[in-house]
């Protein structure tokens, strides 16, 4: 049988009550350190951003290069990352 080696590191493929005190607090300071997004929700926000109209901003939201930003799609509600979002727009020439 072959032995499948697990990607994470030890603390992180303990469940919680295994973990020592240490290992959990070494755990939670990993995961602060991680660069926080910048969330900007719903059309009215990509209307800011990008300084365009409802229809462009719908437009935008509903692109095949523009999934990569959007975090969460719950029905009419979009919510996306702010500098995904830029970096996608400065690639692409439709805006």
């Amino acid at each position: 049988m072959k032995q499948v080696t697990p990607i994470t590191t030890d603390s992180e493929a303990k469940i919680l009550v295994e973990m020592t005190p240490q290992e959990y607090l070494d755990l939670l300071a990993k995961n602060h350190d991680q660069k926080p997004r910048n969330v900007v929700k719903g059309l009215k926000g990509l209307m800011e951003l990008f300084g365009c109209s409802r229809s462009k901003a719908f437009t935008i939201s509903h692109a095949d290069w523009f999934r990569p930003a959007v975090i969460i799609r719950d029905g009419k509600y979009v919510s996306f990352d702010e500098d995904i979002a830029l970096e996608l727009a400065a690639k692409n020439s439709e805006i």
